[in-house]
């Protein structure tokens, strides 16, 4: 622990004026406390967003600056039901898109910057910067505060009563445990012994209940594991502040087809190939990439009792997503029950049982090698469809001459900035009864493009968008256009 981390804690642990904030009451709530924390301001972010801000210029600045929301939680919020509010902030990304595309395309193309190779470059790299996030998604933002629930959570144990409810309650999840106790091994040990008590008691609660099986008894299992699964619910459920609808869809699986995403593995064969598929060819060869990465662990693991490698908490909630068979139970049972095994060494009780993301977690480095697998292929300005935002920015700064997808993605955006155009003018109660067409798409195919298709593990996502408005490009029409 740093020396700011540790003052931190001293801080909270001595200070009479400090504000604990919601921790008091989430103590005695089921479920690690600090999750259920993070929860509740994520769902509070998005309350506010659909029903307030959405339309603010506060906020247009920032979705600006940070490009909407990373690709995880756009199809989250979509998800969500704010559809309506995501095609708003997507009519000025789309804009802002489209006029810098304009500029990167010029700056790639070498008879338009000169024969200077150091103004090209700089040109370039001007133009990509301008293209790259400047903040993090809001909802990735929310998500990194668990840091000041943790010393809101030291801070409540100082209190008796506070103490006697955590005696019983159900304790941190995994992840949450292993940083609380880093924290309160220096200075808090009074604290850092309620925290291993209650750690010991749910590892056991939670082992018992495992063998009754199911969706809900594994995914109870999982969340202790690796914390909470961190998805918006829908909006009749924002309004709910007692966390047990949170607490639910936490727990929830999203089925994967796994015939379907079977019968999309053959196309990865090649760039041109992969353009055929739905969506930015480059997000569905990652997709493959970590599908054939679960298999392989599922197929590893059936019947059997063994050990996983560490995955962050989205890859881990992912694998549950494919695990259909449940096959993985056993292998988490024996990794809980190896935390209960007397004798072993301590540090094993702080070491976490998931990694932070691209941190030698098995799924994000294979995301890293389909990236490279896709530069080293070739073949991008020759492909009938469009990469996404973000991947056409991380395939220039690598090098790629990638000239015409700069200038069709630059197209698309101008002619879908007009189709959103349109959404908004047939909202007006003037021209309400004129016949709805491909631009009430328009707002979804954007956030395509702005930040990564729609994941295959989520196929009513993908089906849904393709049904109303397709996905490849189709030059030969004004400003250019998805059909």
């Amino acid at each position: 622990m740093d020396a700011g981390s540790r003052r931190a804690v001293e801080q909270a642990l001595s200070s009479p004026d400090y504000f604990a904030g919601d921790m008091p009451w989430l103590i005695a709530k089921p479920g690690c406390p600090v999750c259920r924390a993070t929860v509740e301001r994520t769902r509070r972010l998005l309350f506010w967003y659909r029903e307030e801000s959405y339309n603010s210029a506060p906020w247009i600045e920032r979705l600006s600056r940070c490009w909407g929301f990373c690709r995880q939680h756009t199809w989250d919020v979509v998800t969500a039901g704010a559809r309506h509010e995501l095609t708003f902030g997507a009519e000025f990304l789309s804009r802002q898109a489209a006029a810098r595309l304009g500029r990167l395309d010029a700056a790639l193309r070498p008879d338009r910057t000169g024969g200077l190779r150091q103004t090209r470059e700089a040109a370039v790299s001007a133009a990509s910067v301008a293209l790259s996030p400047e903040d993090p998604c809001p909802i990735c933002t929310t998500l990194a505060g668990d840091a000041r629930d943790l010393l809101d959570l030291l801070h409540s144990l100082r209190d008796r009563q506070e103490a006697e409810q955590y005696a019983v309650a159900d304790g941190l999840c995994e992840s949450h445990y292993a940083r609380a106790a880093e924290l309160a091994t220096p200075v808090a040990p009074a604290e850092l012994g309620l925290l291993s008590a209650a750690q010991t008691r749910s590892r056991r609660a939670t082992l018992a209940a495992a063998g009754a099986g199911g969706v809900d008894a594994y995914g109870r299992q999982l969340s202790l594991i690796a914390g909470w699964r961190f998805g918006p619910a829908p909006q009749a459920s924002l309004s709910r502040s007692d966390g047990a609808a949170a607490e639910r869809e936490s727990f929830a699986a999203h089925p994967v087809d796994r015939h379907w995403l079977k019968t999309q593995i053959p196309r990865a064969a090649s760039f041109s190939a992969l353009a055929l598929m739905p969506g930015c060819p480059l997000c569905r060869l990652r997709e493959l990439r970590r599908y054939e990465l679960y298999t392989d662990l599922l197929a590893q693991h059936q019947g059997a009792a063994g050990s996983l490698p560490r995955l962050c908490r989205v890859h881990v909630w992912e694998l549950f997503d494919c695990d259909d068979e449940r096959r993985l139970p056993p292998v988490w049972s024996s990794l809980l029950e190896s935390r209960l095994t007397e004798g072993r060494p301590a540090a094993d009780d702080e070491r976490p049982m998931v990694v932070p993301p691209a941190l030698h977690c098995p799924a994000c480095e294979a995301n890293a090698a389909a990236d490279a697998e896709a530069l080293e292929k070739g073949g991008f300005n020759d492909a009938p469809a469009v990469v996404c935002l973000p991947h056409l920015v991380s395939m220039v700064q690598a090098g790629e001459p990638a000239f015409e997808l700069a200038a069709k993605l630059a197209q698309v955006f101008a002619a879908l900035n007009q189709e959103i155009g349109e959404y908004f003018r047939k909202l007006d109660y003037r021209f309400s009864n004129e016949p709805k067409g491909r631009e009430q798409s328009a707002g979804l195919r954007a956030l395509a493009l702005l930040n990564g298709s729609p994941p295959l593990f989520r196929r009513e996502l993908v089906e849904s968008l393709s049904a109303c408005g397709g996905w490849s490009y189709r030059a030969g029409t004004t400003g250019g256009s998805l059909s």
